[in-house]
């Protein structure tokens, strides 16, 4: 964390991490996959590493990490104050602090400085337990909407294909890490679309995007077929393009490359097929604790790929007539290129 501060040239004695509700910094800082720990307080220097927690989370705290309590707000300020004072400029995570934490800590800190790219850039590179973690759930997730797929008949509705899937993570002591789109026909155009009692037909698209939360890591992946029949010519176009730009994308992924130069080479390569302007949402997004983990690679994404990150990368294509294709992987990012999970 201390190393991405340095190389941002930020001067930060201690990183407060701020949990209002259960929160990914909180729970990847403290070496938990899962916890609540809610309205707590985690500071962090490059020699100590501190919790402030209520009373009845003091036990799930880890071993090796100075533990403080409290019984009530009052407390919880006076405590934190306390522990604030041994530090002048203190970092916080701008795009998750609650109000409430934020005049916490503004009260009792001589300078607050924002370090949630830096917190964003730390969760990404992932440890080879956190990958195994990841891939196992990519697995089951694939597994799952391949079978839902394959036991799709005519007149089954969204709603029962997306409470399928509900069914079988449970089965393996899953959870879905996001509620699962599935949508037939005209609704794939729909990117977040909300399952509904619409009834499966010959020759429609199926696009259906998933993910299992396994041992507190997230998997997210689409697939889109055409149920029952040979794709349309229109279909065809839009499933081969998207397959490709998949393909080129894939390719592209190295340590070094500037994440926004992804983006923008399905979007010209979209383009050189006829649709331009076709990819309407960004290209990905890294992937973990949380299936949005803190970075999304479009056009103006200003990091670049380094080995270890993990991302679920969704190129796509969307017409209301015809209906949408999303493919998306998740993948890791090697020392010489990139595997699917």
């Amino acid at each position: 964390m201390f190393e991405e501060l340095v190389a941002a040239e930020k001067e930060v004695d201690c990183v407060a991490i701020a949990s209002s509700a259960p929160d990914p910094n909180f729970l990847y800082f403290l070496g938990l996959s899962t916890g609540v720990f809610e309205n707590s307080v985690l500071l962090l220097s490059p020699h100590s590493l501190q919790a402030v927690v209520p009373r009845l989370e003091l036990n799930a705290v880890p071993r090796g990490v100075e533990a403080f309590s409290f019984s009530s707000p009052e407390e919880k300020k006076s405590v934190t104050k306390k522990i604030l004072g041994h530090f002048n400029a203190v970092g916080f995570d701008f795009k998750s602090i609650s109000h409430e934490n934020y005049l916490l800590l503004r009260s009792n800190c001589k300078k607050m400085v924002d370090v949630s790219k830096e917190l964003a850039l730390t969760r990404a590179v992932k440890e080879a337990i956190e990958v195994k973690a990841m891939r196992a759930a990519a697995r089951l997730t694939d597994k799952v909407i391949a079978g839902v797929i394959g036991g799709l008949r005519e007149g089954v509705s969204e709603q029962e294909a997306a409470a399928e899937i509900v069914f079988c993570f449970a089965e393996k002591s899953a959870s879905p890490a996001f509620e699962s789109i599935c949508a037939f026909g005209r609704n794939s155009a729909v990117p977040h679309h909300v399952p509904s009692k619409k009834q499966l037909k010959k020759g429609e698209i199926v696009l259906i995007d998933a993910g299992a939360r396994l041992n507190g890591y997230c998997a997210d992946l689409t697939r889109t077929i055409v149920f029952g029949r040979r794709p349309s010519f229109a279909q065809y176009s839009l499933l081969e393009v998207v397959r490709q730009a998949r393909e080129i994308v894939v390719d592209k992924i190295r340590p070094g490359v500037q994440a926004s130069e992804l983006h923008c080479a399905v979007s010209e390569f979209f383009g050189s097929r006829g649709f331009a302007g076709g990819l309407i949402h960004s290209l990905g997004h890294s992937i973990g604790l949380q299936v949005h983990d803190g970075l999304r690679i479009h056009a103006k994404s200003d990091f670049v790929l380094r080995e270890g990150m993990v991302f679920a990368l969704e190129p796509a294509l969307y017409f209301p007539r015809i209906g949408g294709v999303r493919l998306e992987e998740d993948v890791l990012v090697t020392r010489k290129g990139c595997r699917v999970l």
